[in-house]
């Protein structure tokens, strides 16, 4: 049974909500940020990390926002697996610049972005890792391979000279998370990326990314990615 407030309505019509709900407390925050930062990996992405999981468990993930969101996929005409939960841990060191203009579209249906630990520098110029977003700048791809070449047709504009143009004639969101709120987003229909990641004291940006959904074919795209980065 689902006990989040989330609008669905405006999921689907804007392309994303806040889940306050789901919101960490600074105890919590601080307990998850231990776990991952205790961890010797230096990857940028792993996959269902300690930290996850106990964010999965801390949040009942399982039983109430997976449900509703499997419901809400299923209204939409899609038939996807309850399970199909992909986890990602984020860590970005500070002017980390290959991860920053990386303009993509998920290839699960939702995806949820909770802040663990997002450094504040206000004299940034050009950012301090904010997530920009584009929702519903393609409709929901339903056959595999226009969803690829779309995919490929978007990376284009994966640098800073094409986000600049993208955001002088397509509506966008910056989100800061300064007020520690997750984001859930329609992740095959929004085109995001993050902005260079910028601070003095040299604080690491972590996130934690919980996408649930694929319903591409086993042969789709972002099951082929997946499969390369867990190698």
């Amino acid at each position: 049974m689902n006990h989040l407030n989330i609008e669905s309505e405006k999921l689907l019509t804007n392309g994303w909500v806040k889940v306050p709900d789901l919101a960490l407390s600074d105890i919590e925050r601080i307990s998850l940020l231990d776990k991952i930062l205790m961890t010797e990996t230096k990857k940028i992405y792993s996959e269902m990390t300690d930290a996850h999981k106990a964010f999965i468990k801390m949040k009942n993930i399982n039983n109430n926002l997976a449900p509703y969101l499997l419901n809400l996929a299923k209204n939409m005409g899609f038939k996807v697996k309850s399970d199909d939960v992909y986890c990602v841990t984020r860590v970005v060191d500070p002017n980390d610049s290959y991860e920053s203009f990386k303009a993509h579209f998920d290839s699960h249906l939702f995806t949820l972005v909770t802040p663990i630990n997002i450094p504040r520098n206000e004299n940034s110029d050009k950012g301090n890792g904010e997530l920009i977003a584009f929702p519903k700048l393609r409709s929901e791809p339903r056959i595999e391979i226009i969803n690829i070449v779309m995919k490929a047709f978007f990376k284009l504009f994966a640098n800073e000279k094409g986000i600049n143009y993208l955001k002088k004639n397509k509506a966008n969101n910056k989100f800061d998370f300064k007020d520690n709120n997750p984001i859930l987003f329609m992740g095959r229909t929004t085109l995001h990326f993050n902005l260079p990641v910028q601070n003095q004291r040299g604080e690491k940006r972590v996130t934690l990314l919980t996408h649930f959904f694929d319903p591409s074919p086993k042969f789709g795209i972002g099951s082929i990615l997946r499969k390369i980065r867990s190698r």
